[in-house]
């Protein structure tokens, strides 16, 4: 019995095996991502899809149908769509604050958690007390048309924040865009919780805490030398 199991597996594996060129090998893992993206055992899901692929010499990539996903494949993809911009990249304003900091002008693009945003740009992340500087010496106001959080500076510069949402654990998407929005700090405050700046139309909280596992939006800021 083993072995005619054994054979039946061997003609599922060469009747399933299918041969693409990198554009469609491409256009497959995207299309199968995103179907199964709204699942919250989306990987779980695409395990039953695929069992693993290889890339032969002459580049051309191999996928079996049968059951077991390379998972490391679609996170080298997800990694490699992420942006991860240097501190560098970025143009910071002098809002005239007692500290002598600087703020960046933009959000780094998307949404990251905790860990992420901690690794991304370490000491450019802003700590807890520079997050409260930035409320409480500017004048902030809720901006109707832009969607966001106006910040001007006492020196009369100003950044603006927009609310971006938040991406919950086991999600892909952002929710409450345009409706609030969610700003790291570097400062943990416990194990599972970091601290960050919350605000929405109606009140601004620059000493939030939440999971860390949140995806979160990220603006960078830099210190006086």
């Amino acid at each position: 019995m083993k072995h005619k199991k054994h054979i039946q597996r061997q003609h599922a594996v060469s009747f399933y095996r299918k041969t693409f060129s990198d554009e469609a090998f491409v256009t497959i893992m995207i299309g199968l991502y995103h179907h199964a993206k709204k699942s919250r055992k989306r990987k779980e899901y695409l395990r039953a899809i695929i069992r693993t692929t290889r890339q032969d010499t002459d580049g051309r990539h191999y996928l079996y149908f049968l059951g077991q996903i390379a998972v490391d494949i679609l996170n080298k993809q997800e990694t490699q769509t992420k942006r991860e911009p240097s501190p560098d990249g970025f143009t910071f304003v002098d809002l005239g604050l007692p500290s002598g900091r600087q703020w960046a002008t933009k959000n780094a693009p998307g949404h990251y958690t905790f860990d992420e945003a901690c690794e991304a740009f370490g000491e450019h992340l802003p700590k807890k007390s520079a997050m409260a500087e930035l409320i409480e010496e500017c004048k902030c106001s809720w901006n109707k048309e832009k969607r966001g959080l106006d910040v001007v500076g006492p020196n009369g510069n100003s950044i603006f924040l927009p609310a971006a949402g938040c991406v919950y654990p086991h999600e892909n998407e952002p929710f409450f865009v345009d409706i609030k929005g969610e700003y790291w700090t570097q400062t943990l405050y416990s194990q599972k919780l970091a601290s960050h700046l919350f605000f929405n139309p109606v009140g601004l909280h620059p000493m939030g805490i939440d999971d860390r596992r949140l995806g979160c939006s990220v603006r960078l800021c830099k210190e006086p030398h």
